[in-house]
This record gives structure tokens, sequence and C-alpha cells, in this order.
């Protein structure tokens, strides 16, 4: 169906009503008209007496603009009148999950290449497989707000930002999500997740610092977050920062309460251990006693894998139960905690081991992969001196960076970068 055409006013102060005629193309096209006559004037409905709008033979021929000139998206374009180079803008469809996206492509086309091969196809729909609905909406709600105001995003949806950002290598973007997510909003454990998942090699260290040195030890949750293997290891860290607790003891020849009955007991019974069944490993001992009930011999299995010098293994965590090896990490972090006070009661100091030495040591590959993956995400930093420059036109410096550095300019969001207004300085002399 044809646009109503557009009603241009002869004049700026008017009192006028909505006329409905009919065209000479049909019903179907209804011409909107606005009457500019001042109560009482000839032709008015006051001076006619009538409720019903004015004829359209009445109206003057500078108020109504033909019908035939309004053109629809469908006609083709006039003669003479020529594309915006900067606001004619191509439409895509996007398909994620069960949700279909509309939206123009010039972000997705200027932040990154990851689109263009699919642009450049005569589909106007891309599907993206893999992509949850709810992140993809956080971009588009950075890319295109949909109010004047600046779009605010919660923590959550700069995590999404920064994920998808990473994954389609769109570095301001990226770069803007990392500056969005200070460390002080989120937990160590996400900002460890975030940094193995999309790179971020400055988050890590920091990240796993935090998460030795508190007192909590690593939860379940946490550890299916980060995944077992790291949350284990983060475990070895805590235990090997205490470590010098133990060998100060026994380099004064202290021992534990417990450790002493366990080596009077081996002295007293030394022929009848000597002579007995050899008994099965530690973790053995352990599954035999909860297959059978043993109450005893489960409590002293814990006991001394807590106390023993060697840290839980991978393998013996896995036939334990990470649930399990995670609560007798904790335990042999608390028994390394007693020892260190045990020492500053008889006067042994016992340095605590620096955390980033040991996550260093124990996070190298770690730490060097992320490290020389962050690489490919870095570039040249642009300066304001390139927006002033500009007269707010930051094409030139494609979407994504232009888009950054407005919205970091002004701390509110890409709404900003919509207004194109330039803040006015005084030059320098």
């Amino acid at each position: 169906m044809a646009s109503p055409p557009l009603i241009v006013p002869s004049q700026l102060s008017f009192s006028g009503e909505l006329d409905i005629a009919e065209s000479e193309l049909g019903a179907s096209n209804i011409i909107w008209t606005l009457t500019n006559r001042e109560p009482g004037s000839p032709g008015s409905n006051e001076q006619n007496g009538s409720s019903q709008p004015s004829s359209p033979s009445h109206l003057s021929s500078s108020t109504l603009i033909d019908s035939s000139s309004t053109k629809t998206t469908d006609d083709p374009v006039p003669t003479g009148v020529f594309e915006d180079d900067k606001y004619y803008l191509d439409m895509v469809i996007f398909l994620v999950e069960d949700r279909s996206f509309m939206v123009p492509k010039y972000h997705f086309s200027k932040t990154t290449d990851f689109f263009n091969p699919m642009f450049q196809e005569e589909e106007s729909v891309v599907r993206l497989d893999g992509i949850h609905k709810a992140d993809f909406r956080a971009l588009l709600k950075l890319f295109y707000p949909l109010y004047l105001e600046n779009p605010t995003l919660s923590q959550d949806e700069w995590a999404s930002v920064l994920q998808l950002a990473t994954k389609w290598t769109m570095i301001d973007i990226r770069e803007m999500a990392i500056d969005h997510l200070p460390s002080e909003t989120m937990s160590p454990v996400d900002r460890l997740s975030l940094a193995q998942s999309c790179s971020v090699y400055e988050w890590m260290r920091p990240a796993c610092v935090q998460l030795v040195e508190r007192v909590d030890s690593i939860s379940v949750e946490e550890a299916e977050k980060l995944g077992v293997d790291v949350a284990l290891r983060l475990c070895w860290v805590r235990e090997r920062r205490l470590e010098a607790s133990r060998k100060g003891l026994q380099a004064a020849d202290i021992v534990s309460p417990m450790k002493s009955l366990s080596n009077t007991i081996d002295s007293l019974f030394l022929m009848e251990l000597q002579e007995g069944v050899a008994t099965p490993d530690l973790v053995e001992r352990i599954i035999q006693a909860r297959n059978y009930g043993m109450v005893e011999w489960l409590r002293s299995s814990y006991v001394d894998l807590a106390e023993r010098p060697d840290s839980i293994s991978l393998e013996e965590a896995v036939r334990l139960g990470f649930d399990t090896a995670l609560h007798l990490c904790d335990a042999r972090v608390r028994y390394l905690r007693s020892l260190q006070q045990m020492g500053v009661i008889y006067g042994i100091h016992c340095e605590t081991v620096a955390s980033v030495n040991v996550i260093d040591d124990e996070f190298k590959n770690e730490l060097r992969e992320v490290e020389v993956r962050s690489h490919d995400y870095r570039r040249a930093p642009v300066t304001f001196a390139d927006i002033e420059d500009s007269e707010g036109d930051t094409s030139h410096l494609g979407g994504g960076r232009g888009l950054r550095l407005i919205f970091n300019r002004t701390g509110k969001g890409s709404g900003a970068a919509m207004s194109g207004k330039k803040k006015k300085g005084k030059k320098k002399k």
C-alpha cells in the first residue's frame, strides 16, 4: 500500500482539520490534507455550519503534494536521486537459536572482516550456530540502541559482548568490553574463566592470586566453571605457599600431635606391622572403607591424605571423586595453616612463599599460551586528536574504533556516537 502523501502547510500558524478524499487512482489511495483557514473564512466548516470535513476542491494547490509524487520502497529511484554515502544502510537478518534479528550490516562490516564473506552472498539471512540469543542481543544493544538515551549494559551483558567480540575478532569492541568489566565488580572465578576463554592475559595472574590467597576454599561449583584440572592445580598452589611451615617444623624436630602418635604406634608395633598383610594405597583404602562402612578406617585415611607431603594428584581426584578431592585439598590447606600457627608458638619463623612465584611456576604454560593468543587482538592506539581532526566523523577509523573512542570519551554509551556533536574547546595559540 502506498504511503500517504506529504502535507506542506503554507503558514506556520493555522487552525485546520483533517480532510480525506478519494483520489483519481482509486479508493485505496487516501489523501491527507490540512486546511489553512481561519474560523469564519470562506469555505470553513464554521461558516457552512457543517461538522463534515471541507471538500478537497477548497484546498490551495500549495498546501497539497500530489500522491503520485510519493514513492514507496518498492518504487524505482527517480532520476537524479542518489544514495547517501553515509546513511543508506543495507539490512541483514541473523538467525540465532529460535530468534531472527533484522539489523543494519554497518557495525558488523566495520568492526570485523568475519562477516564480509557472508554479506557478499546473495542470501540476506545469516545463521549463527553455537551462539546464544541473549549474548547476541547484548551486542545489538551496544551497536543499535533503541532509544535516544545511551545504552547501559549489565556486567553479564558486557561479558557476552566480550565473548562475541573475541570470537569474531572485533578488536575495538573487545577492548571496550574489557574496559567495562573492572575487577572490583567481578569474582575471581569469572575473571579467570573469561581470561582463559577470551585470551585476556592481564586478568589471569591477578585472578589466580586472588583465588590462592583468599580464606575460602574453591567450591565444587567454582571448579565446574574453571575446569577440574585448573581448580585442582590452584589447590596445589594454595598448599605450596604454606609448605614452608612443614619444613620449618621438621627442621626444628617439631611434629604435630597426630604425627607424634603415629610415630609411636610404628615403633611399638613394628614387627607386627611388618609381618601383616600389605595395605592398599590411601585412595583404595578410602574406597573400600566407603563400600564396607568402615568409619574409623575412612577417617584415618582422610587424615593421612591431608597430612602427607605430596598433593592429591589428578588421577587420585578422579578415583575419589572431585567433590571429595576438593574437600581434602581444603583440609590440607587448613592443616598447613595450623602448622604455621604452631611455628609461631615455638618461635619458628615460617615464611609464606609469594603466590605469584608459585602461580608462575604451576601455570607457566597456560600464561604463555594466553599471552600469545592475546597478541591477535592488539592494535596500535588511536588518540583523541584523531576524533578532533575528523570533525566528529569517525567512519575513517572503522565503525568499532570510532564507537569505542566516543563511548569511552563520553563515559556513557554508543548513543553518543549518534549525535554527531563535537565538543567545543579553546584553540591553542
